[in-house]
């Protein structure tokens, strides 16, 4: 095992390359994939000590790729500190074209009287609300796909991002591993139509479309746009529609340093302990019938065999031009 301090000037990180522990099955459509002898991808590992060096922290960044130019990105806490990063990028229509979609879901845990925000936001003046990242015992990537662990008191709470190879859909998976009583997770994903390397500028009268049927909802911006289409397994959504203003980039400057974003619908879904739940995000409403668990296991399968096992911190930049071309 190799293990690198902030203090030593190297990446804050550990790596193990062959010992990632088995994912508990998760408790959800009714199924299991099935389990066999492979090998294991490495694990990048970053724990709470680094997790709370915020200024650090916001310099690890993830990518996961669809191989159809589709990609999510972001950083180990959850903050967008560059406008190309995003849950669900879409390849649409002609080579180069983008559209960031799903820009960021908001999670918040309710336990009995408690209620914990489990994201983190930095605004416009460097104000950062919440402060999920408090909770945050553990950000990892395990073949690449990332890994957050988060500790609430007596809650524990995992969340795990993955694409599957081919196909366009994003999975976010929560699993509750250890609560005392049932808790109550609340999601709100934040919706967009832009480029990958523009922001938004949000207006009080500009609504977006909004249809929900239970645990289905379809956004979109405005009429013609690519549709995004949500799907929280075991939950519901409601029709909600506001707007969050001036969220900072960080690293960018200009016009592209602040961004409003929109938030349709918040869904919501009961957990007991050793359950979980999945948000689903595409612009094609069939996907939203992969089933997760059935997924995630083949994109595992897929990386411990090829050798993929995807990219830390920010790989996207060339010679200074981020997302120069297609993702994949």
């Amino acid at each position: 095992m190799q293990s690198r301090s902030a203090d030593s000037g190297e990446e804050p990180y550990t790596v193990e390359p062959s010992s990632v522990p088995e994912p508990a099955p998760a408790e959800e459509s009714g199924s299991q994939a099935p389990r066999g002898s492979r090998p294991e991808p490495p694990v990048f590992r970053l724990e709470r000590p680094a997790l709370l060096d915020l200024e650090s922290a916001l310099q690890q960044e993830w990518l996961v790729t669809n191989g159809l130019g589709g990609y999510a990105a972001g950083t180990a806490l959850g903050v967008d500190t560059r406008c190309c990063h995003g849950l669900l990028i879409a390849a649409d229509g002609p080579p180069l074209a983008h559209k960031l979609l799903l820009a960021r879901v908001h999670e918040t845990v309710e336990a009995g009287e408690d209620s914990y925000a489990l994201h983190t936001c930095e605004y416009h003046d460097g104000t950062i609300h919440p402060s999920g990242y408090i909770f945050l015992q553990e950000f990892s990537l395990e073949g690449g796909l990332p890994v957050w662990r988060y500790r609430c008191r007596d809650v524990e709470i995992e969340k795990r991002l993955w694409m599957e190879r081919g196909r366009g859909a994003l999975f976010i998976s929560y699993r509750l591993l250890h609560a005392e009583e049932n808790v109550w997770l609340r999601l709100e994903p934040f919706a967009a139509h832009r480029d990958p390397l523009g922001h938004t500028r949000g207006d009080h009268s500009w609504r977006f479309g909004v249809e929900v049927d239970s645990d289905v909802c379809r956004v979109e911006a405005f009429p013609g746009a690519t549709p995004l289409w949500l799907r929280l397994t075991g939950g519901r959504f409601i029709e909600t529609g506001l707007w969050y203003w001036r969220f900072l980039r960080r690293h960018e400057s200009g016009p592209g340093r602040l961004e409003d974003l929109y938030t349709p619908v918040a869904g919501g879904v009961a957990l007991a302990e050793g359950q979980s739940a999945t948000l689903v995000a595409s612009t094609h409403r069939e996907e939203l019938e992969i089933d997760p668990a059935a997924s995630y296991e083949r994109e595992r399968a897929r990386r411990a065999s090829s050798g993929d096992t995807g990219r830390f911190r920010w790989p996207l930049a060339l010679d200074g031009e981020p997302l120069a071309g297609p993702i994949y």
